[in-house]
């Protein structure tokens, strides 16, 4: 089996500009619910679509990488560090790119008479 990794190269954005973006849609939709009955309707309609596009959010420790999976086909690694907003339908599972080695040397150590304990 081969596997192929690649940078996820599709739609991002900037993740401070879409969160003020959120806090303005929040805005109308509390605007929209003290007007009739069809900004009552509206405003309903804005807060689902607000709450689905919540779920957009990722942040990149450094080391860090998220692998994007849009309804189970792979569509990359995002390896950014920052704090971006994507696709809210792409599941996003962090990985952590850091090195784990546990492969040490025992340590000599003597005791209290000078006998080697290892």
């Amino acid at each position: 089996m081969e596997t192929k990794e690649f940078n996820f190269r599709s739609f991002k954005v900037n993740g401070f500009l879409m969160f003020f973006l959120l806090l303005l849609m929040l805005g109308g939709t509390v605007f929209c619910f003290f007007g009739s009955n069809a900004g009552v309707i509206a405003g309903c309609f804005l807060a689902l679509i607000w709450f689905v596009l919540l779920f957009g959010f990722v942040k990149l420790e450094p080391n860090e990488a998220v692998v994007m999976i849009f309804f189970g086909k792979y569509k990359g690694v995002l390896k950014e560090t920052g704090f971006f907003w994507v696709n809210p339908f792409m599941s996003k599972k962090k990985l952590s790119m850091g090195a784990r080695n546990l492969n040490v040397n025992p340590i000599k150590v003597n005791d209290k008479v000078g006998n080697p304990i290892l």
